[in-house]
């Protein structure tokens, strides 16, 4: 049985290297156990289940607040950003990332180093 998020519906990512475990909220990345808070949990697992898709900072909004971005002023757009870091840092030391691709969102991929190739720790 395929696992899904309780908040979508989707069918949640199952790379053999990637775990998302919906109970504790941590996610398993080449064997590296990734505990975070909630709303870094629910962001890393969009993004993840989206791969290889850019997300949008509107739809992770719509997301994770159930909102419209018009709904928000920019202070409480910001947060976002402040949970894209933190998800950032809890993967830093695994062989994926969360790449920024301006004026569009994110996107959760292997590392890739400056060849073209993809990197394995």
């Amino acid at each position: 049985m395929e696992d899904v998020c309780p908040l979508c519906g989707h069918v949640l990512h199952e790379d053999t290297a990637i775990r998302i475990d919906l109970e504790s909220g941590n996610v398993i990345l080449d064997g590296v156990l990734i505990k975070t808070p909630n709303k870094v949990f629910q962001i890393l697992s969009l993004l993840i289940d989206k791969s290889p898709r850019v997300v949008s900072r509107e739809f992770i909004m719509d997301y994770i607040y159930g909102l419209e971005l018009d709904s928000f002023d920019e202070p409480l757009e910001k947060i976002i950003d402040v949970f894209i870091v933190r998800a950032r840092q809890a993967i830093k030391n695994t062989n994926y990332e969360i790449e920024t691709i301006w004026g569009k969102g994110w996107l959760f991929r292997k590392k890739v180093l400056h060849d073209g190739r993809e990197e394995n720790q």
